[in-house]
């Protein structure tokens, strides 16, 4: 919209009968209506018509910037009603089945587009950010989120994201060729320079034409500048958190955001998402020399500020490590300070940066100062909605996460007419993983009485006469998912015949379930849980977990999150008028 443009107001004479005001007519004589009175009935016309015209001009303007994604609603109503994707009927069953065999083959043809796209790097091609397919149309129903990112709908994907993802491509199609290009000088061309030059000397000018072309598409080696993110040795949930939080320390830096899972590391978040804009598979393999400084204990902490990377020792000196496990809230909070286009500070022309972490600070980071003219005007972003709209940005769920959660878990938790109360019980990594250390069903039920007391007491205040509820349960424990399956019934969604286990394998006691098959599983399982978690409409949470702070921040909701703890009967105090704000949310735990 042009800010100069003006209105112009036909005046009164050229008045017609398509005018929704009657127009004013000159006095006749005789008539004892005077001249300033007729004026006046004209003037008021006008400005009457004026003040109709500026009131839908500005309610047009309201709805094309609500719809663009460049307002944000109140938090219980984050998505506009006219918005096809907020108001889309949740699939039928059968229509699940068919869209899950659409979504199968669009998942298939991304997946060979990102191999592709590596491939026709390697080969001298031009790597292509939009093979990627963005988001199928199931995810974009079913996750309104993605289009209030602005990464999906009308005016989406945003500009910002389509620049970044043309830079992550040059940077990695740079660095293959570059590394291609060495490799054949370092084996040399042993064979003669005569041999066969009549034949090579007719395609001579055009392989020297396609080098030039390949040549400028190069960026120097300076700018091919990576930040890889590593799995630390803990959940999924503190792995998407830290791994957000990396990601916007690349796009700042204007680095490529990578991933590499090394074999004694979980597995990466890659194993349940589709890449939605770019392949973030790290395009090469890391030596054990540069994989050994990493944190071998998952209790470790760091001595390092969030925003500082120390140098490896020759030769690998153009290598820094970013280590960001459990560090205290007072280093988390440089980053809501820190000047972060020159991370790592003091070597900010290194060219990889990898970087391990457990913890999270997207909201402290869209806090800062020095960038957020940047962030919220540019990127449309806000310190609610950063954590959910970073993860849109890498993950799209996979065929894997679709065909487990979509008709089975989605399908119920999208029906706009039903009240939606997620509880997530986290009773600690030593019940729930190691099997001999099991409590039984009804311990577990008296633990966790304050979370369904709470659920009973946003019932009883917020839904309508006759709604009907479903409480979508979560927790770290199969026994007590079957329990609340039987003493609630129906009322209770939740996958009672899960097998549990921790995709950090030193988490549990059975060998045999750290195949990597098994593993991979299990990151698929944990996006699956929080992404449904996502689609409640109130979410109850263990204060001491970050499982369930991740679905809950990813529904693009706030105000809508009830932190409580097993056994600790305050659910009274807290619910339903005591929700925690999102600054608090965002500094508990693994934070946000």
């Amino acid at each position: 919209m042009q800010r100069n443009r003006s209105l112009i107001i036909p005046s009164s004479s050229k008045c017609t009968q398509q005018q929704q005001l009657p127009c004013s007519t000159p006095p006749s004589s005789g008539v004892g209506t005077s001249s300033s009175s007729s004026n006046d009935d004209e003037r008021r016309s006008q400005i009457w018509s004026m003040v109709q015209f500026g009131v839908l001009l500005m309610l047009a303007g309201v709805l094309l910037l609500i719809t663009t994604g460049n307002i944000q609603l109140h938090p219980c109503f984050p998505f506009p009603k006219g918005t096809a994707a907020a108001v889309a009927a949740p699939a039928a069953p059968q229509q699940w089945q068919q869209t899950a065999v659409d979504y199968t083959k669009e998942t298939a043809q991304a997946t060979a587009a990102a191999a592709a796209a590596l491939a026709a790097a390697a080969n001298g091609s031009a790597v292509d950010p939009l093979l990627l397919h963005a988001f199928p149309q199931p995810i974009v129903d079913t996750f309104p989120q993605v289009t209030h990112c602005g990464l999906a709908g009308i005016g989406g994907p945003r500009r910002w994201m389509l620049q970044y993802a043309q830079l992550h491509a040059d940077i990695i199609y740079s660095t293959l060729q570059q590394e291609r290009s060495e490799e054949d000088s370092s084996e040399g061309n042993t064979s003669s320079s005569n041999s066969g030059s009549s034949s090579s000397s007719s395609g001579s000018s055009s392989s020297s034409s396609s080098s030039s072309s390949s040549a400028s598409m190069l960026l120097p080696r300076k700018q091919q500048r990576y930040l890889v993110s590593i799995p630390h040795l803990s959940g999924t949930a503190d792995h998407v958190i830290g791994m957000v939080t990396q990601f916007y320390l690349a796009l700042l830096g204007q680095r490529a955001f990578t991933e590499f899972s090394p074999p004694d590391h979980p597995p990466g978040l890659a194993a349940a998402c589709d890449f939605p804009f770019f392949n973030w598979t790290h395009p090469q393999q890391l030596p054990d020399a540069l994989l050994s400084p990493l944190p071998k204990e998952a209790t470790s902490r760091t001595d390092m500020d969030p925003n500082q990377a120390a140098i490896y020792p020759d030769p690998y000196d153009n290598y820094a490590l970013h280590n960001m496990v459990n560090p205290l809230d007072s280093q988390l909070e440089v980053l809501s300070r820190a000047n972060l286009t020159n991370f790592p500070v003091g070597n900010p022309s290194v060219q990889y940066v990898l970087s391990t972490t457990n913890r999270g600070a997207s909201y402290a980071l869209l806090r800062n100062p020095r960038h957020k003219e940047q962030i919220w005007r540019e990127y449309g972003l806000r310190p609610e909605t950063a954590f959910m709209c970073g993860f849109w940005s890498l993950c799209s769920p996979n065929a894997a996460v679709q065909n487990m959660y979509a008709e089975r878990y989605w399908t119920p938790l999208r029906q706009p007419q039903v009240l939606k109360i997620g509880i997530q019980v986290r009773f600690g990594d030593q019940l729930a993983f190691l099997h001999n250390a099991d409590m039984s069903a009804a311990a577990l039920m008296a633990m966790a009485a304050p979370y369904f007391e709470c659920a009973a007491a946003l019932e009883a205040e917020y839904a309508r006469a006759g709604q009907q509820s479903i409480w979508f349960v979560i927790s770290d424990s199969g026994a007590f998912r079957r329990a609340a399956r039987q003493k609630y019934g129906d009322k209770v969604l939740t996958d009672d015949e899960l097998q549990l286990m921790h995709v950090a394998c030193h988490l549990n006691d059975d060998p045999s379930l750290c195949q990597q098959s098994n593993l991979e599983s299990a990151v698929q399982h944990s996006v699956g849980e929080m992404l449904s978690f996502s689609l409640t409409d109130y979410h109850i949470i263990t204060q001491n977990s970050g499982f369930g702070r991740v679905g809950a921040w990813l529904s693009g909701r706030w105000g809508n999150i009830y932190e409580l703890a097993p056994g600790i009967k305050d659910a009274a105090r807290v619910c339903p008028r005591r929700p925690t704000g999102p600054k608090k949310s965002a500094n508990h735990w693994s934070r946000i």
